[in-house]
């Protein structure tokens, strides 16, 4: 007869039973993802805050709808031309427009040594 040794090649198990309710640790995992949902609001709130401000420097209105219509407000581009009474192709049009606008004026702020570098 013989005694056996600790078996190591298994992973060791507590047999210790859990005096916690089942969905103790649910709720643990509820109130991190609440906090982390928290924080990314945060940073999404700063994100449309720095988006508005770079919208807010072109001088075309209508570019500006555009890009806040979409990125700001988050519409499709059917919306934004139903929103706006425009053609789709118009749309596309200013978008590209306003998008070809704030490089140009990023690459000047960053020549410039302005203290908003988007590059």
């Amino acid at each position: 007869m013989s005694i056996p040794g600790p078996n190591y090649d298994q992973p060791v198990v507590d047999k210790t039973r859990s005096l916690e309710a089942p969905f103790v640790k649910w709720i643990g995992k509820l109130i991190d993802i609440q906090k982390e949902i928290e924080e990314l609001e945060k940073k999404l709130d700063v994100l449309k805050a720095e988006v508005i401000g770079v919208i807010e420097t072109l001088e075309n209105e209508d570019y500006k709808n555009v890009l806040a219509l979409r990125y700001i407000s988050c519409l499709t581009w059917g919306e934004i031309c139903d929103k706006l009474y425009i053609s789709l192709s118009t749309v596309k049009r200013w978008h590209q427009n306003a998008l070809d606008l704030i490089k140009i004026e990023q690459r000047s702020w960053h020549f410039r040594g302005g203290g908003v570098k988007y590059l």
